[in-house]
């Protein structure tokens, strides 16, 4: 998207603007749907689908606005990159690490 829109889009979510608030959220979402597919392990696929990953991603996004204080469109998708990548670790500690479950011996049946 041209900079000075998503610079505007920025300005009027900072200013609580829900409409660009979600046209900024959406802008992105296939965007960081495509980074999720590529981070998520073969062990990870029989656990969670990269639509998780992002729909929690662009959640937490959404919770954490106030943090974000990029002004660049890049700055904005290395910010949301950095949530994604934090949910995908999180979510592999949670199960790699779990006593009850072997996720090593589990398979996709596709």
């Amino acid at each position: 998207m041209p900079q000075s829109h998503f610079q505007e889009l920025i300005q009027r979510t900072r200013a609580g603007d829900r409409a660009a608030e979600n046209e900024l959220l959406q802008k992105c979402r296939s965007y960081i749907s495509l980074i999720a597919r590529a981070q998520i392990e073969g062990w990870m696929r029989t656990k969670v689908d990269a639509s998780d990953l992002v729909q929690q991603t662009l959640l937490e996004a959404h919770q954490g606005l106030d943090q974000f204080k990029g002004d660049t469109e890049a700055e904005w998708l290395c910010w949301l990159r950095g949530i994604l990548k934090h949910n995908t670790l999180d979510f592999a500690r949670r199960y790699q690490g779990a006593a009850k479950r072997d996720v090593k011996r589990e398979f996709s049946l596709d």
